[in-house]
């Protein structure tokens, strides 16, 4: 990975917080925009995106609200889409042992990232930029020890008009990301290290004619949290698939007492795709019309001998129509992690929110009212959930 220049890119603060039971962790996402036109899908340039899911800090009468919040915009032409977005909760199982709201076996970080990219060969046939953030992660030191997975994400592009930095030319605040990747990596007692990296290049049609952005600014913040375990298990999805046809499923097993099921959290520390060029189209950027990646709880399953075992489901993928969209092949990686808590802790099996969002498009005559639809590109979804397991 590079470490990109001091010009380029910029820390941000860091802040940390105990969060009050339960604590709600994001194990994936599924964003997809659902708009025909003619009978065709209509993918888009990637735009701003988030996904998050807190409970309210305090409970009344053992309830409390769990709000996921997601966004998600195309990068100019109106669409809509349903995103959905899957957690779980970490409670603890009374009153005596509210080890999740002392912050005993759980606390959070927000690291938050600035900078901008510029295209670096802007008259090459394949044109490109790229940023990277490396950060130091530190992580609380208690016992039982922690483990760091991510959780919540928000990524805002600006496209800058500024011809004094060489950035003369806007497009849009969405780009043809052609390497999206976020990991914790080099975890160890005491730190990890936070590895991002965008980069975004043009398509093989140069966009239907619509320009490459010169520059475009981001600011992202990235939810970390550190969850106390007894025991830990990491399991890495990878592959290489078309970006007609990804593999959307794939099982992992724990080698742990099914029994031990309540007390298992499944999380990703990374998720990656990357896209390949090819003779016949240099170029890697393409409209995405989906993009999903995720865990499960574990479930008890039977294996080839007939014996219980503790499985759980993990995929990523991005997806495009073959119809309206040049080929090529994507390569992935998810890096999970499934924890075996202390045992006053517990968890819920996998919850899915789905909100809705819209944005309308004059120019072919698709209006959000006229389909029922709220014009927003985020949205809030409210749900009542028990403090006490």
């Amino acid at each position: 990975m590079i470490i990109i220049t001091p010009w380029q890119a910029v820390e941000s603060n860091r802040s940390y917080k105990l969060q009050s039971a339960p604590a709600v962790i994001v194990q994936g996402i599924d964003f997809g925009w659902q708009r025909k036109f003619f009978g065709f899908s209509t993918p888009h340039r990637m735009g701003s995106l988030q996904w998050a899911s807190t409970a309210s800090p305090s409970c009344h009468r053992n309830i409390t609200n769990v709000t996921s919040t997601m966004t998600f915009t195309p990068g100019v032409d109106g669409d809509f889409a349903f995103p959905q977005i899957r957690y779980t909760q970490l409670k603890h199982a009374d009153d005596e042992h509210n080890l999740v709201a002392t912050g005993f076996i759980f606390q959070s970080q927000v690291v938050n990232l600035r900078g901008y990219d510029h295209i670096l060969n802007p008259d090459a046939e394949a044109p490109s930029a790229r940023i990277s953030w490396i950060n130091v992660v530190e992580i609380p030191q208690y016992s039982p020890r922690r483990y760091a997975i991510l959780s919540g994400f928000r990524l805002n592009m600006t496209c800058i008009a500024n011809e004094t930095l060489g950035c003369s030319i806007c497009n849009s605040n969405g780009a043809w990301f052609t390497v999206f990747s976020v990991l914790l990596q080099h975890c160890n007692g005491s730190s990890c290290k936070l590895n991002v990296t965008l980069e975004r290049g043009w398509t093989p049609s140069h966009g239907g004619g619509k320009p490459l952005s010169s520059c475009l600014h981001y600011d992202l913040s990235i939810e970390i949290h550190f969850v106390a375990a007894t025991n830990i298990s990491y399991k890495t999805l990878e592959y290489t698939a078309s970006l007609f046809h990804p593999i959307k499923n794939q099982t992992a097993f724990l080698d742990w007492p099914i029994t031990v099921a309540p007390h298992v959290l499944v999380g990703v520390q990374g998720f990656q795709f990357n896209l390949s060029s090819s003779p016949a189209y240099p170029q890697r950027g393409r409209y995405i019309e989906r993009f999903a990646w995720g865990v499960t709880q574990p479930r008890k399953q039977t294996n080839h001998k007939g014996t219980p075992i503790l499985a759980y489901d993990a995929n990523i993928f991005i997806q495009s129509p073959q119809a309206t969209t040049y080929p090529c092949n994507v390569t992935y990686m998810l890096n999970t992690t499934a924890l075996l808590l202390p045992i006053h802790a517990q968890t819920t099996p996998s919850q899915v929110a789905q909100g809705t969002v819209c944005k309308d498009d004059p120019l072919s005559g698709f209006y959000c009212v006229h389909n029922n639809l709220p014009k927003q590109l985020t949205d809030h979804i409210l749900k009542a959930t028990t403090c006490i397991s």
